[in-house]
């Protein structure tokens, strides 16, 4: 109980100086995630849902479900819509979203591109504070439930493409916000707050059917510690993957995915912490199912 209210703490302390950001796992199967410009890379209608649960073992640990639905738009190839929702919950406290994501794509050269993204949409959430068991029952602390805050966010990224190679950065989330009792939350921009996000990711053919996919991504904020993100993947036929990672102040990482079909792929990514929350057997496990349709294209599976 006392990790369920210090983690609940930690969540209200987060949502005053800036916009709580959910983690997610698998995003190199869907970099719309974290970038806007990543919208309509697979070049088909696509859908992916996912669902992660961290600290496992930890009471009041996060718990994430993301869906996301993208395409280019058929008569403007050039031009991808996408949307995402997304419901996470801390403890006590809840936060969701709904964005809407727009990317366009200019071709510098035969062998090079960019991409340019923009994300707008909702956040929704609140803190049932009166449903923590705690020694005062009298603490008005922790009597009332704060009512439901709903403000605006906006994010925005880069992409450039050469060959095989391709190189991203993304602020996703541009604003951020103060609430206060009563349901008022203050939004305002800081550049302070800002969430850079840069990646980089090649593939590199070993054979005809299996490529070598090395991929970095690398988040940085002005407040807090900086954090590199190192994933190595073997993908063959396009289809079916595995990879190991490690992400830094936290541990390693390994994921999968299985194409069902040339369409459908489930995935599973597992976190193994080497930080002071292992000692609670803390890791952490991320589940998805990503199918493309509607557009003929030769890439079953998003294109790396």
């Amino acid at each position: 109980m006392r990790i369920l209210i210090f983690i609940s703490f930690f969540v209200v302390g987060l949502s005053s100086i800036g916009q709580q950001y959910p983690i997610i796992g698998q995003y190199n199967y869907n970099e719309m995630i974290i970038n806007p410009a990543s919208t309509g890379e697979s070049g088909a209608l696509q859908g992916l849902l996912s669902w992660r649960q961290q600290w496992i073992g930890v009471d009041g640990a996060p718990s994430t479900q993301n869906f996301s639905l993208q395409s280019p738009l058929k008569k403007k190839p050039n031009t991808s819509v996408g949307i995402l929702a997304y419901s996470d919950r801390i403890g006590v406290s809840n936060q969701s979203g709904l964005f809407f994501n727009y990317a366009y794509q200019l071709k510098l050269n035969r062998d090079s591109k960019i991409k340019f993204g923009v994300s707008g949409g909702m956040n929704f959430g609140r803190s049932k504070f009166s449903e923590l068991n705690t020694n005062d029952q009298f603490d008005p602390s922790f009597q009332e439930n704060t009512p439901l805050f709903i403000t605006p966010n906006f994010s925005f990224g880069l992409k450039y493409y050469y060959k095989k190679l391709n190189l991203g950065i993304s602020i996703p989330t541009l604003l951020s916000n103060e609430y206060a009792s009563g349901g008022y939350a203050r939004v305002y921009n800081d550049f302070s707050s800002y969430n850079i996000l840069t990646s980089v990711k090649y593939s590199h053919e070993l054979t005809n059917n299996l490529d070598f996919i090395p991929s970095l991504l690398f988040k940085y904020h002005t407040l807090n510690r900086d954090q590199i993100d190192i994933m190595l993947t073997l993908t063959y036929k396009e289809m079916h993957s595995f990879g190991l990672g490690y992400r830094s102040y936290e541990g390693m990482l390994m994921h999968f995915k299985v194409g069902v079909t040339s369409q459908l792929s489930v995935g599973a990514q597992y976190e193994l912490p080497v930080m002071n929350l292992s000692t609670y057997k803390a890791s952490s496990f991320e589940i998805l199912v990503l199918y493309n349709a509607l557009f003929k294209t030769k890439f079953s599976n998003p294109r790396y």
